[in-house]
């Protein structure tokens, strides 16, 4: 029923690039998109609904995406710093080679 699904997707559309609410939502998304793909192309508001949210998941997945490249890339950068110690001179010593 398109009274019904419009403000959920509405809803969606709004509040899924939300940090609070992305994990969640992103997932109540692709069961929105699994359960109503069939009823596509019968109604125009809710096509154009359903484009807006489309675009919106895959803009905060890619988003998401980045953000765990850059976790990723600080974690390797603190590891590495927690292996070098520092020697009585001031200059730093790998940990591995003393």
């Amino acid at each position: 029923d398109e009274a019904a699904l419009e403000p959920l997707l509405s809803f969606l559309a709004r509040y899924t690039t939300n940090p609070r609410y992305a994990p969640l939502l992103i997932d109540v998304c692709s069961v929105v998109f699994g359960l109503y793909t069939p009823v596509l192309g019968q109604s125009e508001a809710i096509d154009e609904l359903f484009t807006k949210l489309s675009k919106t998941v895959k803009t905060e997945l890619t988003a998401q995406k980045k953000m765990l490249e850059v976790v990723g890339c600080l974690d390797a950068v603190m590891s590495s710093e927690r292996n070098v110690t520092t020697d009585t001179a001031g200059a730093g010593v790998d940990a591995a080679t003393r």
